[in-house]
C-alpha cells in the first residue's frame, strides 16, 4: 500500500468512527465532522484514480471509476447542506423522530458505499472499479438520494415542539 491508500481508508475510517460515536445524540458537530472527513477521504481518492487512469483510458472508464465516488461525495455534501440548514430545529431536539431512522438508514447506505467501494478497488493491478460494482454503488447512491431528499422533507414540513 501506498501514502494515498492509507490517508484515505485513515480519513474515511476516522469519519465512520465520528458519526458512528455522535449517532443519535441531538449534536451535529460530530455528523458534520466525520461526513467531512469522508468526502475528504473520497476526494483524495478520485484524485489519485483520476491521476493515475492513463490517457487512453476513454470517458466511459473514468465514469465508471470516479463516477460512483462523486455520487458518494455529492449525497453527503447535499446531506451537510441540509443538516447545516436546519441545524437549530436539530440541536434543539425540534425534529420527528423519523428524522433519526432515517439519519441512521442514511449512514447504513453511506457504510454500504464505502464497503462496496473497498471492496471495488485494486489498486495492485488496474486501479479501476469494475462495471458491476460501479453500477452498485450507482444505485446505492440513488437510494441515498431518496433517503437525503426524505430527510430534508422530514425536516422542513415535520417540526416538533420538542
Amino acid at each position: 500500500m501506498n501514502a494515498v491508500e492509507y490517508i484515505y481508508y485513515s480519513l474515511v475510517i476516522t469519519g465512520i468512527i465520528i458519526v458512528i460515536i455522535t449517532l443519535g445524540l441531538s449534536s451535529i458537530i460530530g455528523y458534520i465532522v466525520g461526513y467531512s472527513f469522508i468526502t475528504a477521504g473520497l476526494f483524495l481518492l478520485a484524485g489519485y484514480l483520476m491521476f493515475k487512469l492513463s490517457n487512453t483510458s476513454g470517458f466511459f472508464s473514468a465514469l465508471t471509476t470516479i463516477g460512483p465516488i462523486l455520487v458518494i461525495v455529492g449525497v453527503i455534501c447535499y446531506y451537510l447542506s441540509i443538516i447545516g440548514i436546519y441545524k437549530n430545529r436539530i440541536t434543539d431536539g425540534n425534529v420527528s423522530s423519523s428524522y433519526y431512522s432515517f439519519s441512521n438508514i442514511f449512514l447504513f447506505l453511506i457504510l454500504l458505499e464505502t464497503f462496496v467501494l473497498y471492496n471495488a478497488l485494486q489498486f495492485k493491478q488496474i486501479n479501476s472499479i469494475n462495471k458491476i460494482n460501479s453500477m452498485i454503488i450507482y444505485l446505492l447512491g440513488l437510494f441515498s438520494i431518496i433517503v437525503a431528499i426524505t430527510i430534508n422533507i422530514i425536516l422542513a414540513y415535520f417540526s416538533t415542539d420538542g
